[in-house]
Formats: C-alpha cells, sequence, structure tokens
C-alpha cells in the first residue's frame, strides 16, 4: 500500500512541476518586458518617485505659502506645518487631512485634471488651490 500511494505522489509532484515550467517562463517573460519597457533610449533622468512630493506647501503666519500650486496629474503635494504651535488642517471638502493640528505633514497625490480648492477649517481667509493640467 505505501508503494502506491508514493507512485501517486509521485505522478502528482511531476504534473506539478510540468505546469510550473510551463507556466513559469511565460511569466519570467512578461515580467522582463515589463523592466525592459522603462528601458528607453531617452536619455533623460528618471522621474521622480511615487512618494516623493513634487510640490511643497508650509502653513505659516496663517496662510498657505504659496496659496496657489501648479502640479501635473500624478504629481503629489506635501503640506506642512511651520507656525509655531497654531492649529491648522487642509480641507477638500470630502478629502481632508483632518482634525486641526499645530504640528505634522500631509501628502495628498492628484490624479486628475482640474482645480483644487482647499481651506482650513480653523482660519476663515486661509485658502488655497491646487490646479492639475
Amino acid at each position: 500500500m505505501a508503494g502506491a500511494g508514493s507512485a501517486g505522489a509521485q505522478r502528482s509532484w511531476a504534473r506539478a512541476r510540468r505546469w510550473s515550467r510551463s507556466r513559469g517562463a511565460p511569466g519570467a517573460l512578461a515580467a522582463l518586458a515589463l523592466v525592459c519597457a522603462g528601458c528607453g533610449s531617452g536619455g533623460g533622468a528618471s522621474p521622480p518617485a511615487a512618494s516623493a512630493a513634487d510640490v511643497t506647501v508650509t502653513l505659516r503666519n496663517v496662510a498657505f505659502n504659496p496659496a496657489r500650486v501648479s502640479v501635473r496629474a500624478g504629481q503629489t503635494v506635501l503640506w506642512r506645518w511651520a507656525d509655531g504651535g497654531v492649529p491648522h488642517n487642509v480641507d477638500f471638502g470630502a478629502v481632508t487631512s483632518g482634525d486641526p493640528t499645530t504640528s505634522g505633514t500631509y501628502r495628498r497625490t492628484f490624479a486628475a485634471p482640474g482645480s483644487f480648492p482647499y481651506r482650513c477649517d480653523v482660519h476663515d481667509g486661509m485658502k488655497g488651490t491646487v490646479v492639475v493640467g
């Protein structure tokens, strides 16, 4: 009995290895093609990492500095609190940095073109706009 069970296991193992080999090579080739697709001969610098901020807005003197920024779709804006303990937040309406706080950063990546006004909930006159082209 032990011999019959081990023969069945060997056949299953052989089938699994054949299946793995037949599907592994195309997968490896697809991955290699994706890697090589990014190796064009443009000679330009690499684009910044997706997590890096493309534009920084500083919250200082009860204002967003600069109040209006322009980015391309896919770029990231970083807001940095630097107002000596004065609480602020960044509020786009449906999207917000959260409750007002006195320190920290908030990061948002803009996927679609448009004009995105925002404000601080604590200070009525503290407003800004992100323009995505």
